[in-house]
């Protein structure tokens, strides 16, 4: 039951770590892309 528990607290903290470096690299390629067509 424990292991369970476990692997499920390991498996949702794996997601939320995937999901913040995906939002992270979306939010810095659209600074990116505005600043670039701000810019130019």
């Amino acid at each position: 039951m424990s292991d369970n528990f476990l692997t499920r607290r390991e498996r949702l903290a794996l997601i939320r770590v995937t999901l913040n470096a995906a939002v992270a690299g979306l939010v810095r390629a659209v600074a990116t892309w505005l600043l670039d067509r701000m810019c130019s």
